[in-house]
Order: structure tokens, then sequence, then C-alpha cells
């Protein structure tokens, strides 16, 4: 018995060892961060210097918002930077890990590996912006990259009824409940814990099947602390602060402001989400080939994200604007705005297409399941991820904030591409697949290569240039 236990421990031991790795490659970008002048980073320590911290968790949450679990971590560790980047290393690669683990997991270990291998490089392709404004940087980690964590983990015992595959861990049921109620203190987390948790109440009702008690406890945790979010004031406070960011947003009707949040989010689809995006239409499109080797229709059905999206990516329009140049307009959703008083059919063009293709791309989502149920699950993660951006347009700093608000978006996404590694390695794996995956994890590193050189040499380093450029993207 005792051997038996000894082989099982050394079997899952080095099948986690994977996230070494991980933990390496994510501490190297996180060592060469400091605290950010100018930023909130200053203003905190200003205030936490001469305050208490029970003081100024009271004063954030009457004067400004009431997200008391964040604050209450940015107070807690009180700038000191070592303890804080080796902290928030362990939180990523734990978020990995629950990431990697988040279904049931099916696979021997060398796929195992190939697996986390793609989540880890779907990670380090999250648009440099996101990462450096939500990982990167002190009070950004505990508002976004901390919360991913409570989310993903308050989620996995959702999404494994939906799939009528339970934890085996008991602990887990403890951690999840634990963080049901931490994700209560901030918005856009407890938006996607709500939906998604009414989500699987209603596939399990529909599909005559007990709801767990478990769940129950979870989805009243989640509730009670979202109350007592809206009931500590502050909330409102902010909401009158933050209107100078966007002078005319009081104009904006209710149709208005969703026209702006479902606009806005798609143009970082196509524009800054586009890379990371391309992994799962890429994915989806493998799948459609090992479905359906012997129908050349749904072989092309199944390609047509993928290639729209590797259009947005490769920007033809810089190599020949005469040509390409009004053909790239499609994926402009932001053309035209809800406070223009005439909208022609052609200007809402881009919007419809763009949204037409992201659309598509939850139908695909569902047939790439074998189990029809899990299927339901992923289309409902993804437009969980998408809907978690689009509620941006009821907030006057949707322009403001940058793309930290969209963070949450790209972890949905990372978690529906393990999911999809998954499905897919219920095939045959051809030995070009896995070439690919090597390539993808290298090409992944450059953008955390070219982010730490930039960090210790600046912006002139001929390898930050290089990828700024090809991302389009400044930070």
């Amino acid at each position: 018995m005792k051997i038996i236990l000894k082989e099982k421990y050394k079997k899952i031991k080095s099948k986690y060892l994977i996230f070494l790795l991980f933990f390496a490659i994510i501490f190297i970008p996180i060592l060469t961060v400091n605290i950010r002048i100018g930023s909130d980073d200053t203003t905190y320590i200003e205030q936490l210097s001469s305050m208490k911290i029970f003081d100024w968790l009271y004063m954030r949450v009457k004067t400004w918002q009431p997200r008391i679990i964040s604050d209450f971590l940015i107070a807690i560790f009180n700038f000191n930077m070592p303890v804080w980047k080796f902290a928030t290393t362990i939180i990523t690669a734990l978020l990995m890990f629950f990431i990697c683990n988040f279904s049931q997991d099916t696979l021997n270990k060398r796929e195992y590996v190939y697996s986390c291998i793609i989540s880890f490089a779907s990670f380090f392709l999250i648009n440099i912006g996101s990462l450096n404004a939500s990982v990167f940087w002190y009070t950004g980690s505990f508002n976004y990259l901390w919360p991913s964590l409570f989310m993903i983990i308050a989620l996995m015992p959702f999404y494994r009824a939906d799939i009528n595959k339970p934890v085996k861990c008991k602990f887990i049921y403890i951690l999840a409940a634990v963080c049901s109620a931490l994700i209560g203190y901030n918005e856009q987390f407890f938006a996607v814990a709500i939906g998604f948790g009414a989500f699987t109440f209603f596939l399990l009702i529909l599909e005559k099947r007990k709801i767990p008690v478990y769940l129950i406890i979870q989805y009243i945790l989640i509730l009670i602390n979202a109350g007592i979010f809206f009931k500590l004031g502050g909330v409102s406070i902010r909401r009158s602060a933050e209107v100078i960011y966007f002078k005319d947003y009081d104009m904006l009707s209710f149709a208005d402001k969703i026209f702006l949040g479902v606009n806005w989010g798609n143009y970082q689809v196509f524009n800054n989400w586009n890379i990371l995006f391309f992994i799962p239409a890429g994915l989806i499109f493998i799948i459609g080939l090992n479905k359906f080797n012997s129908s050349a229709l749904k072989k092309a059905l199944f390609a047509v994200p993928m290639i729209v999206i590797g259009l947005s990516i490769v920007r033809l329009e810089y190599i020949a604007p005469n040509i390409f140049g009004n053909i790239y307009k499609i994926f402009d959703t932001m053309y035209i705005q809800p406070t223009d008083n005439l909208i022609k059919p052609l200007e809402l063009f881009p919007s419809l297409f763009c949204m037409t293709i992201i659309l598509y791309m939850a139908v695909l989502i569902f047939y790439a399941f074998e189990n029809k149920a899990e299927g339901l699950s992923n289309v409902a993660l993804y437009l969980a991820s998408l809907c978690s951006g689009y509620i941006l347009g009821f907030s006057p700093t949707i322009f403001e904030s940058g793309l930290r608000i969209f963070f949450i978006s790209d972890i949905l996404i990372v978690l529906l591409i393990s999911n999809l590694t998954k499905e897919l390695f219920k095939f045959e794996i051809k030995k070009w697949f896995k070439i690919i995956v090597f390539l993808l994890f290298a090409v992944s590193l450059c953008p955390l290569a070219a982010y730490s050189v930039y960090n210790l040499a600046g912006e002139d380093f001929i390898l930050f240039k290089l990828y700024r450029y090809l991302s389009y993207t400044d930070i």
C-alpha cells in the first residue's frame, strides 16, 4: 500500500512540475517592475503613511468604492515590493494551475503537458497593455489578478456540475465557498459568477438533475456579499466623480450605452485581443478537421473565424494601403458613436460584421464539444468573457480605464482555450500540431522578453520597438 501511494505521489509530482516552468518565466518580468510614480501607488502610500489600515479601508468604502478585499490586500502588503513580487508570481502560477485543471482531467501525462503549454502561451499572449496594468502593477494586481484567481476557483464547482463530473477534492468546495464570498466586492467578477451560476441552475433544472447544496450556498454567498458591496455606499459617489472622464455620458440612453459597450468590446477582439482570440479560433478549426474529415464544407465553415481573425492580425493595410485600406475598416467597430444623429446602414456594417463573427464562433464552440452540456457551458464562459467587456458601456470610465478592465475577459478566453485543448486531445494528434505548439510557446515569450527589456533598458531597445509595431500596442 505504501509503495502504491509513493508511486502515485511521484506521478502527480512529475505531472505538475510544468507549473514551475510557468513560475520561472512569469517571475522575470515581475522582477523588473517597481512602484509607479504618479499612479494610485503613490497616492495610497501617502494615505497609508498617515492612517491606520482599517481607517483607510473605511475611508475608501465611504468616499470611493467598497472593494474591501482588494484594498485590504493593498494595505497588508504595504508596498513591500520584494514580498509582493514573490506573492504575485505565486498567485499567477496558481491561477494557471486552476485554469489547466478546471475541467475533468482525462489526459495522459504527455497530453497534459501539451495542454498546459498551450494555456501558458495563451496567457503570455494576452495584450501586454492588459498584463502591464493587471499583473505587473502593484495596485492593479490586487484589483484584477487576485480576484481572477478567486473567480476561477468559485466557478469550478458550477462548471463541473454542468458536465456532471463533480470535483473529487472536498477541500475545493470549501475554497470555492470562500472565494465566492471574496469576489462579491469586485463588480465585473461577481457579475460573471452570478450569470454563470444562473446558467448552471437553469441547465440542471432543464436536464432534471438535482441542484447540489454546495452550489446554492456558493450562490447565496456571492449575492450576499455583492449586496453588501452596494449597501456600503461609495459606489454612487465614485460614479458621480467619474463622469468628468466622459462629459456627454449622462446624455446617453440605455440603448446607447449597450451600443457603446458592445462596439468597444468587439473592437478589442479584432484589434487588441486578436492574437489571443486566434488561438481558440485555430483550435476550433483543428477540432473541425478531426470531426468532419470527410466534409470539405464543414471544414470550411469551422475555418471562418480563424481566417477573419488572422486577417485582423496580419494588417495588410500597412503593406498596401491603397488596396486593403478600406477592407480593414470592417474591424473598426468604433467607426460610429451612439451620439451620432444619423446612422447610415453602411456605417453600421463593421459593427454588424464583427458581431456576426463573434456569435458564429459561439455556435462553433458548442459543436466543437462532444458532450453537449460541456459545449453549452463553454459557450456560456465565452459569452461571459464578452459580456464582462460589454457592461463597461454602463461606466463613464469605459475609455479612461484602459485595457485592465478587459483582463477578466482575457482570463475567461484562456480558460476556454484550456477546455478546447482537452477536447482536441480526444482525437489522434498529428506531429505537425506538436511542432505548432512549441512554436506558439516560443513566440509567446517575445512579449514578456520585450516588456522586461523595456523596463530595464527603455523603449529605444530594438526588441521592444519590434514588438510594439507587431502588436499595435503602447504600454
